[in-house]
Formats: structure tokens, C-alpha cells, sequence
């Protein structure tokens, strides 16, 4: 008799042979790179983990799908650009970053007997993570495709908040998070802190590119489905720290999009407008799940231990620098030791990753990403073009937003599939800031000539 297991295997072979194949093949020789990009992203969101069942084709120290699509994906950017991807000053701080990491390998199998395990979680969180960097280097050239990118990325997140609802108004349960219960399920991704962390990214983007430049109508009514539909996902995850860095990134957005008082009192009015649509439909298909969102609210109220997590985990890291290694296991042997109470993360993204790649790797972090962060800043200061400025913004505020939730969220060391859309997130940021920057200094360079050896009072005219 054939058990769910081997059910589930041959499932997975067969979506593997019969969808998985066709799929990598498209990948490869489409010519589309925003349809490539929105394809890889749509596939970590919405399929992989559940209609696939599995991160792994064979086992646990075996490739990811994830990894071979990024990595098609690579290749057939150098193929059509016959170049490398320029990691640029990017590259030590690379180098750097995934030594770190790898030596803990070795630091977390020192008897444990983990080594597979180890290898699973480096390829997760760090192999994978300069694949998807690089690729989004190559990904996409100018700033229409970002910001072609950006409007499907809003569609994604539509769907993923409609399967979020629709799971919780039926009580449909995907394999990946079949113990989980409630409102605590959260659809496509895997738990509730992964939901409000995308949201944190997201709802802002979708509400910059509604308050922003002006939006062909079709797309504008997308754009308040979209907020809409993640705003009532929002409230059914319960989730409050998402809610928290939602609402603080939402203000970020009119901060920077330059869009004037009076289309910002506009938004406003929208956003509101649509939080009670998204109410209304909450309380219409998954009344249970909203009530007990509601008395999950009220017991729990603003109580949170995770300050005293940070604080033993912060303790731990002091006693090893250097970090504990990258098997879950070695977390499990030491909650007893410093009093954590039955959890094996931080739910902080800074103390997670100096456990796992000790104090230098996490500098090395922070280095990369304040670069990408302040590259894209002097870009948009840089170029007086508005399309130019409104893709910057797409790209800024979901790094901003990840690196944000991270401070409560455990979104990093988790396989949840958020840090793919991080690394991707930095290499289109750091590549288009770096594009735009290089014609701003070619335009300067061109200029200069002109006017070298003209008349001084010409020049001063």
C-alpha cells in the first residue's frame, strides 16, 4: 500500500517532469526579462513548498528548485548580455560574508552529527542569496522594467493575500503548514510572521506607486485591489509587528514620493477606505478566523517576550563571538542553558544572523546592505528624471521595509522564502542606482569639454 509520503514523492516527480522541465526550458530563452524575474518570484511565493511539497529534489543536502531556476535564470542573462555579473565593490564583501557563514558549517557539526543539515541551511540563507543577488544585477536594464516589475509584484501579493483569506474563510490547508491551526494559518507562505513581514514591504510599494506618478487606470485599480487585499490578510495574521512596521513604512512612503498634500490626503482617505473594505470582507467569508483574531488581540494585548529573547540571545552571542553554527540543533542545546523558553530564534534577523555567521558576518551584512541603501539614495538625488525616482522607490522600500521587521520578525532564518526576495530586491537596486549614477557622470564628462577653452564672460553667460 502506498503510503502519503510516497504519494507526495510521486507528485513531486511528476510536477517536476511535467510542469518543472517546460518551466526551466522557458526560462532560459524567453526574451521578456520582467515576465523571467516576475516567473521566479511568483514560483517562491505561490508554488514551491506546496504544490512541489518539498525546498529539495532529492534530500536535504541535495539542490534546491529554487536554486535551479535562479541559477538558469543567471546563465541565460550572461548568454544574452555575454557578460558576468559585476558584483563591483559588492564582491569582498561577498567573499566575506558566505566564508563566515561557511566556517560555521564546520563550527555547528563539531559533535552533532548535522553536517547535511548545515549544508541545507548554508545553501538557504547564504549560497542562494549571492545567486539571487547577481541575478538581479543582470535581471533588468532601465527604469521602465522596474517599475513594470513593481506593478507585477503587487499582483503577486493579491494573490497571496486572496489564498490567505480564502484559507481561512474554508479551511483549505496546504501540506507545507498542515499542523498549523486557525488564523495562524497563513496560505502560501508558512506562518503569520512571514505574511505581516511581506506586507511591510509590499503595501508601501503599491501604495508609492498609487500616490506617485500617474497610473493607466486599469493599473490604478489594481494597485487599491492590491492594498486592499493585503491590508485584510494583514488583520487576519494577527500579526503585530507587521502591522506595526506596515503603518511605520506606509509613512516612510509619503516622506519620500513627493507627491504633495493633496494626492497624500487622497491616499489617505483610499488606504482608510480600503482597510474597512478589507474589515468587510473579513467579517463576511472568515468570521471565525477574524473573531478569533480578535480575542487573540485582546489576551495577548501588547505583551511580547521577544525584548527578553533579545537579551538571552544577545547574552549567547557574547560568549560566542565567532557564532554557534548553522544547525538548528546547537540552538535546542543551549535554550536550556540561557533560560529560552522553547523557541529557536531571536525573531531578530541581526541577532539570528551574528549566531549563525558570528559578529563579522553580520557587519559584512550591514556593510552590503547600507551600501545598496545609500547607492539608491544618491541615485534618486542624483537624476532629475521622475521615472528614474519612482523605480529607485519601489526598490528602496521593500529593502527598507525587510531590514526594518527584521528588528521582531524572524524573516532571515527561516526558510520562508522573503530573504530570495530580499537579495533579488538589492542586486535590481544596487544595479540600476549604479546605471543611472555612470549616465549622470557620462553626461557631466560630455558637458565639460564643450565649454573648455570659452571665453569666460561667454561661459558666465
Amino acid at each position: 500500500m502506498i503510503g502519503v509520503d510516497d504519494s507526495i514523492n510521486w507528485l513531486r516527480w511528476l510536477f517536476y517532469l511535467l510542469a518543472g522541465v517546460p518551466f526551466v526550458a522557458w526560462l532560459f530563452f524567453t526574451r521578456d526579462r520582467v515576465l523571467r524575474l516576475t516567473a521566479i518570484v511568483a514560483f517562491l511565493m505561490l508554488v514551491q513548498d506546496n504544490i512541489i511539497g518539498r525546498r529539495y529534489l532529492l534530500g536535504g543536502t541535495s539542490v534546491a528548485p529554487s536554486s535551479v531556476l535562479v541559477y538558469v535564470a543567471l546563465v541565460a542573462e550572461v548568454f544574452s548580455q555575454r557578460r558576468l555579473p559585476q558584483l563591483g565593490a559588492h564582491a569582498p564583501l561577498w567573499m566575506g560574508f558566505l566564508f563566515f557563514a561557511a566556517t560555521n558549517i564546520v563550527v555547528g557539526s563539531i559533535g552533532t552529527g548535522f553536517w547535511g543539515v548545515n549544508v541545507k541551511h548554508f545553501q538557504i540563507y547564504y549560497l542562494e542569496g549571492i545567486l539571487l543577488f547577481a541575478y538581479g544585477l543582470m535581471a533588468l536594464r532601465g527604469s521602465p522594467e522596474v517599475i513594470r516589475f513593481s506593478r507585477h509584484l503587487m499582483l503577486i501579493g493579491l494573490a497571496v493575500a486572496a489564498v490567505h483569506v480564502f484559507t481561512a474563510a474554508t479551511g483549505f490547508r496546504f501540506r507545507n503548514a498542515r499542523a498549523e491551526a486557525g488564523v495562524y494559518y497563513a496560505g502560501v507562505l508558512d506562518n503569520t510572521n512571514s505574511l505581516g513581514s511581506l506586507y511591510a514591504m509590499w503595501i508601501p510599494v503599491a501604495l508609492s506607486i498609487l500616490i506617485g506618478r500617474r497610473e493607466p487606470p486599469l493599473w490604478r485599480f489594481l494597485m487599491i485591489g492590491s492594498i486592499a487585499g493585503m491590508l485584510a490578510s494583514l488583520l487576519l495574521s494577527g500579526s503585530r509587528g507587521g502591522a506595526l512596521f506596515t503603518l511605520l513604512m506606509m509613512m516612510v512612503t509619503f516622506g519620500l514620493s513627493r507627491a504633495g498634500a493633496r494626492r497624500a490626503i487622497v491616499a489617505t482617505t483610499v488606504a482608510v477606505a480600503m482597510a474597512g473594505v478589507g474589515y468587510l470582507v473579513l467579517v463576511s467569508v472568515a468570521p471565525y478566523a477574524w473573531q478569533e483574531v480578535l480575542g487573540i488581540a485582546e489576551q495577548e494585548g501588547l505583551e511580547n517576550r521577544r525584548l527578553f529573547l533579545f537579551g538571552r540571545y544577545a547574552l549567547m552571542l557574547m560568549d560566542n563571538p565567532l557564532g554557534i553554527g548553522l544547525a538548528p540543533a546547537n540552538f535546542s542545546l543551549r535554550m536550556a542553558q540561557y533560560g529560552i523558553p522553547g523557541v529557536v530564534s531571536a525573531h531578530n534577523i541581526y541577532l539570528d544572523m551574528a549566531l549563525q555567521t558570528g559578529i563579522l558576518g553580520l557587519l559584512l551584512f550591514l556593510w552590503m546592505v547600507t551600501l545598496v541603501l545609500l547607492q539608491n539614495r544618491r541615485a534618486a538625488t542624483a537624476t532629475p528624471d521622475a521615472v528614474e525616482r519612482a523605480a529607485l522607490l519601489y526598490l528602496f522600500l521593500p529593502t527598507l521595509g525587510f531590514l526594518a521587521v527584521g528588528m521582531v520578525q524572524p524573516i532571515y532564518s527561516i526558510p520562508n522564502k522573503l530573504n530570495h526576495l530580499f537579495w533579488i530586491g538589492c542586486g535590481v537596486s544596487a544595479a540600476l542606482s549604479l546605471q543611472i549614477l555612470a549616465a549622470r557622470r557620462a553626461g557631466r564628462m560630455r558637458v565639460e569639454p564643450e565649454t573648455h577653452g570659452t571665453p569666460a564672460h561667454v561661459q558666465r553667460v
